[in-house]
């Protein structure tokens, strides 16, 4: 969306001067719309690269932040079944208290996507909207 505006304000003024000279400033004119044309479409695939790669970074974190929950779950189970029991079970509490901590940062703070805005209604609906 805001690469068309992009090539939107770069191309109107040069649709709007015209001919830079009077000898033939047409051509010159072409190949710089036809080169800001490929890099803009260069651009969007990039854009859609990223947003590609962005998604897949947004999973795999959402994924780390599942398994560290479910780890610190069995961390209690553990416990329970009395793991710190026995030969110096100060170790192992604090073994099991420093795990969770680490788990537990890797639960805080996981990036949640923004979601994406209601597309606005066209046409005669966009006037009943007003009202």
């Amino acid at each position: 969306m805001k690469l068309h505006a992009l090539s939107a304000v770069v191309l109107a003024p040069l649709f709007l001067v015209g001919p830079l000279t009077q000898d033939g400033g047409q051509p010159e004119l072409k190949a710089q719309v036809e080169a800001q044309g490929a890099e803009i479409a260069e651009l969007r695939i990039e854009l859609t690269e990223t947003r590609d790669l962005l998604n897949m970074t947004m999973v795999y974190i959402k994924d780390q932040a599942d398994a560290a929950k479910a780890l610190t779950d069995s961390l209690g189970d553990v416990e329970s079944q009395g793991f710190t029991a026995g030969i110096n079970p100060r170790s192992r509490e604090t073994l099991l208290g420093s795990w969770r901590a680490y788990l537990g940062e890797l639960q805080a703070g996981v990036p949640v996507a923004k979601a994406k805005p209601e597309p606005k209604p066209k046409g005669k609906d966009k006037d009943k909207d007003k009202e």
